[in-house]
């Protein structure tokens, strides 16, 4: 997080939601992951709005995106959309990232 300077709406909500539903004992309070979010992801100083519903399906339709994938594709083209590049760690996504034309760095996690 020390890299980001913004975060894209549907990413913080789905970050509320992972963190909140994950079996216990690794699910976090609600209030506890607000105070994270809102602490270390000023969303109003730099909000991007996710991708136009029309635009997704028909890339995801274009390129073959499918299931959960599809998720990681309103997430590129709303970075792309934006010029922001794109943080992440999750290598499954990088053929949906190019299909979206987003600018993406991997990233690695803290030893």
């Amino acid at each position: 997080l020390a890299e980001a300077d913004a975060l894209i709406e549907h990413v913080a909500i789905e970050t509320f939601s992972v963190l909140t539903r994950l079996p216990a004992p690794r699910r976090v309070p609600p209030r506890l992951v607000e105070e994270f979010l809102t602490h270390h992801c000023p969303l109003a100083a730099a909000r991007i709005p996710s991708a136009p519903t029309e635009r997704v399906i028909e890339l995801a339709s274009m390129h073959g995106v499918a299931g959960g994938a599809v998720y990681d594709l309103v997430v590129a083209l709303a970075a792309a959309a934006s010029g922001a590049t794109l943080l992440t760690l999750d290598r499954r996504a990088e053929g949906t990232y190019r299909a979206a034309g987003v600018h993406y760095r991997m990233v690695r996690t803290p030893e």
